[in-house]
């Protein structure tokens, strides 16, 4: 979710309609994106990535077809989003299958701040990201800001010290 307030206190919000709808960029949608990749790579309809092993090993699961029964049957949300520390991993590596989850990522939530910003009548905008995908991740936050420079002129980018959920508050 984005929300933006300017210094007449108009508030406006974007996304955070659930992560069976949206919730691009998050750490659900990141786990879910390296699960989705990591299985197209077995099946050789993608890149290789290290992903496919280290979600094996992660779940301590034998075969990769083992993954499925794991996630139809005893995950859940949280575990999913888990994944994305994994990733994060990856990307750290040089794993490009990594690497363009956390761009596409970064994509994802410049989608949700892009309309606030527009929106929303600021005389000198800043940014504040908070969360459980963008506060832990380096790469991701750079990939962000990254994405923030091509569109904007520079916009402070920092991160919110609190739990996550307040920023979003």
């Amino acid at each position: 979710v984005a929300y933006g307030m300017n210094d007449r206190g108009e508030i406006v919000r974007c996304g955070g309609w659930g992560h069976l709808i949206d919730d691009g960029g998050s750490g659900y949608w990141i786990g879910r994106e390296g699960l989705r990749r990591a299985l197209r790579a077995f099946d050789g309809a993608a890149p290789p990535t290290l992903l496919t092993e280290s979600l094996r090993r992660v779940w301590e699961v034998k075969q990769v077809p083992e993954l499925i029964a794991k996630v139809y049957g005893s995950m859940n949300k949280a575990d999913i989003a888990a994944l994305a520390a994994e990733v994060s991993r990856g990307a750290a590596l040089k794993d490009q299958v990594c690497i363009d989850i956390l761009e596409d990522a970064a994509e994802e939530l410049f989608v949700l701040a892009d309309p606030c910003l527009r929106r929303l009548p600021l005389a000198e905008p800043d940014v504040v990201v908070s969360g459980g995908a963008i506060s832990p991740i380096p790469l991701l936050f750079q990939a962000f800001d990254a994405t923030m420079l091509r569109n904007y002129t520079p916009v402070p980018l920092s991160k919110f010290s609190g739990e996550p959920a307040m920023g979003a508050g």
